[in-house]
């Protein structure tokens, strides 16, 4: 039944079959939902600055016509920070929701999503696109906070294994920036490390200690903190890492074959181009002819992912998009696939 149907059909003399809505007569029918919406949204500016008011509007609408009611959840770095509702819309009306400037500060990342009713049914999700604060105009942003992770190199945790503090650095103002890297052991401070090098926005910062340092039973972490050359970040702690005995040696066995090393060199490794393999895309008819160039020492913790930088030249007929090479990896480690799409590429 539609939500505004009058009690005594009368009205409308409406044939069997059909409703009365409104003084209109309609068929009878299976409810539908609500459209999803498709929220967008902006600061009052355009600029993402903390002198505006961050404004959310989807349009809403429905195939049976229903009176709406919308809701809006409002996300702050990832954390629900408010909900606001606005009822009785119809086909076309927008649903509109704010957020005061007061409640911006410069790094947060904001996002909402919404969500329509017709009192019978509700909408899938609409989400927004993220929008990131910054600094009004003439005020230098701070970098971000760091966000640092702690491994080892081999993924063992053992006295064998460098310690490896690696975050992505970012600047909302694309500034170069510097790092203060600092090691805790036990709770206490053990080095401080200066890293004055200028490093870009959306760099892949690392540092490493070496694994004379520790000793079985240590608990290490790392901070990080940037400065852009006007302010400093805050400062980013990582997790704890407690270092642990080397594991027991294997009962020895008939060599299987193979071995080349076991991962080289606390967590190098000089990849094997001559492994490298060509596999094109299902429907592509050419010939696979390519010539892969990669480092000739490639860093990678166990269990951590990190970008490879290739330069690719194609000898054959293949288009570019439509091959891609693995790359093999010493045993126990994740194969890395390289999708070419042109020239010089980064690749997870």
């Amino acid at each position: 039944m539609y939500p505004d149907l009058i009690s005594s059909c009368a009205m409308c003399g409406c044939p069997p079959g059909q409703e009365c809505f409104r003084t209109i007569c309609k068929s009878s029918q299976t409810n539908n939902p609500p459209s999803t919406p498709q929220p967008f949204l902006v600061s009052t500016l355009g600029t993402n600055t903390t002198k505006e008011d961050l404004i959310c509007s989807a349009q809403v609408s429905d195939a049976d016509g229903d009176v709406m009611n919308a809701t809006t959840y409002w996300y702050n770095n990832s954390s629900l920070f408010a909900v606001s509702q606005y009822n009785s819309l119809v086909n076309g009306d927008f649903s509109t929701a704010v957020i005061k400037s007061g409640n911006l500060s410069v790094g947060q990342r904001w996002q909402c999503k919404v969500i329509v009713t017709d009192g019978k049914a509700n909408s899938s999700w609409g989400e927004s696109n993220n929008l990131a604060i910054r600094s009004p105009p003439g005020v230098n942003s701070p970098p971000n906070t760091p966000q640092p992770s702690l491994v080892s190199y081999d993924g063992s945790n053992t006295v064998e294994s460098d310690l490896l503090c690696y975050d992505t650095i970012a600047d909302l103002d694309n500034d170069r920036m510097n790092a203060t890297v600092q090691w805790f052991k036990n709770g206490l401070l053990n080095s401080t490390v200066v890293k004055n090098n200028n490093y870009p926005n959306m760099y892949n910062f690392n540092v490493s200690l070496a694994k004379g340092n520790l000793t079985i039973g240590d608990i290490w972490q790392c901070s990080i903190r940037l400065f852009d050359g006007k302010n400093y970040s805050g400062i980013g702690y990582s997790s704890n890492l407690t270092i642990v005995a080397p594991p027991s040696p294997a009962p020895s066995q008939s060599p299987t074959g193979g071995g080349g090393g076991g991962g080289g060199g606390g967590g190098g490794w000089t990849p094997p181009v001559t492994n490298v393999t060509i596999v094109p895309q299902p429907n592509v008819s050419c010939v696979n002819s390519l010539e892969v160039t990669v480092p000739d020492t490639i860093f990678v913790p166990q269990g951590v992912t990190k970008d490879i930088s290739v330069i690719v030249k194609n000898t054959g007929t293949c288009p570019l998009d439509s091959v891609s090479a693995l790359l093999s990896l010493p045993p126990g480690w994740q194969p890395i696939i390289i999708h070419l799409r042109a020239g010089l590429m980064s690749t997870k």
